[in-house]
């Protein structure tokens, strides 16, 4: 069985530490932005410009043509905007907004992955 939505955007915002530096400290104070960013690419990432909803310059914006992966992008960018709040009680009601959000795409990525067709591996039987 493939990665579920959750993996694939777990695994982005693994990536985006390692490979990209933005850490829970590096982000803090942007949770706003994050979560902006996260509901561009959720709701417009077949936009070639960036929608109102995006907080960065223009040449930031680079959606790409797969839902799915502007999909996990978005669910990420959630993620980041939680990883943010963590330990701020204060903001906790955000936090937990973050999360939905996060979850909301996940759920719509499993609907993706879902609908895939299975493809046969040579060797390793079934797989998404």
């Amino acid at each position: 069985m493939g990665m579920s939505g959750l993996d694939l955007i777990r695994a982005e915002r693994v990536r985006q530490i390692h490979s990209e530096g933005y850490t829970r400290e590096k982000d803090l104070g942007r949770h706003e932005q994050l979560a902006a960013a996260g509901t561009s690419y959720e709701q417009h990432s077949a936009s070639p410009t960036p929608p109102s909803t995006w907080p960065w310059a223009s040449e930031f914006w680079k959606p790409v043509d797969d839902e799915k992966r502007n999909l996990i992008r978005a669910g990420a960018l959630y993620q980041a905007a939680a990883d943010a709040l963590d330990n701020l009680p204060l903001l906790f009601a955000r936090h937990i907004e973050f999360i939905a959000a996060r979850d909301r795409v996940s759920a719509r990525l499993d609907e993706i992955l879902a609908a895939e067709p299975v493809r046969m591996q040579p060797s390793e039987g079934f797989r998404r």
